[in-house]
């Protein structure tokens, strides 16, 4: 399958009333949080697959395999998880540099 045809696949199952019933029931489990910010959900928060094989997006069988976010922190954590696979100290610089800026802007 192309990667068009996969992204239409899994827009369209975005679409189900089965996928927007289990995103409901994933904001009342997260109390309506971001559970990494901590901050409320916004109306149009990403429903994250924890799991990215392709052959299981469309399994809902398990919620402790998703989680709803916020538009940035599903960004981030993409973004996180692309050099963290690889290389787990990443969060370890990452932090580092963080606590810097945090020190410098008190």
């Amino acid at each position: 399958m192309s990667r068009k045809s996969a992204q239409s696949k899994k827009a369209k199952f975005r679409q189900s009333k089965k996928w927007k019933e289990f995103r409901h029931v994933m904001n009342v489990l997260q109390h309506g949080k971001d559970p990494i910010t901590n901050k409320k959900l916004y109306k149009m928060a990403n429903l994250h697959h924890m799991n990215l094989d392709a052959d299981e997006y469309e399994n809902l069988d398990n919620p402790d395999n998703f989680v709803l976010l916020n538009s940035k922190t599903h960004d981030a954590l993409h973004w996180a998880y692309n050099y963290y696979k690889d290389d787990p100290t990443f969060l370890d610089r990452f932090k580092s540099y963080l606590d810097k800026m945090v020190e410098l802007n008190k």
